[in-house]
């Protein structure tokens, strides 16, 4: 069983109901970038998203009155900062007379996913709108709009003119100052070349 719990590829952690981490898998290091010898010792919640601050406290609660928390997605943070997509198993852990002493973790990084069903959700979306205007311009801006949305911070939609300049057709931010900034750019470059 130890010789399992280690090569797996999913971290497995365990801890204490009060959330102090007590076992450490190479997963676990491999998924978070802490070693065992960093992360034993730690709350679990030096894993956790500032924004989400009840989340562990509710799942550790739910474990602790013996209860199983199955493919809980969520959002985790790795030591240098990047955020993962995580699915959690969460299971008590029990003592030789049954009651309930830790919780077992077993979390699986499903980032690559996520972003792979959040690429297809906008091609889909996309070649809606694509296929719903015949007016370019209007079809350009909703589908910047819509990748901002969905993929990205920041989009920008430039076409070749027949006169071979480049016109800026749409800009898409989700901060309307910045959309105001980049065509205020867009102007002062255009005019200085």
């Amino acid at each position: 069983l130890a010789a399992i719990v280690e090569s797996s590829e999913d971290a497995i952690i365990g801890k204490t109901l009060e959330g102090t981490i007590t076992s450490w898998n190479k997963g676990a290091q491999r998924i978070y970038g802490y070693s065992a010898n960093e992360a034993v010792g730690q709350p679990i919640s030096m894993l956790v998203p500032p924004e989400r601050p009840d989340e562990v406290p509710k799942i550790l609660e739910k474990v602790g009155r013996g209860e199983k928390v199955v493919h809980s997605e969520t959002v985790r943070v790795t030591k240098d900062g990047r955020r993962l997509d995580i699915s959690l198993t969460v299971s008590p852990i029990r003592d030789n007379e049954g009651s309930i002493i830790g919780a077992s973790t077993i979390a699986r990084n499903i980032t690559e996913r996520k972003h792979t069903e959040e690429a297809l959700r906008f091609l889909a979306e996309a070649g809606e709108v694509l296929s719903s205007s015949l007016d370019y311009r209007v079809t350009l801006s909703r589908v910047a709009r819509l990748a901002v949305h969905g993929l990205a911070d920041w989009c920008a939609v430039d076409v070749l003119a027949e006169d071979g300049t480049l016109e800026q057709l749409a800009v898409a931010h989700q901060d309307p100052e910045k959309v105001a900034l980049a065509y205020s750019l867009d102007a002062q470059w255009r005019h200085r070349s």
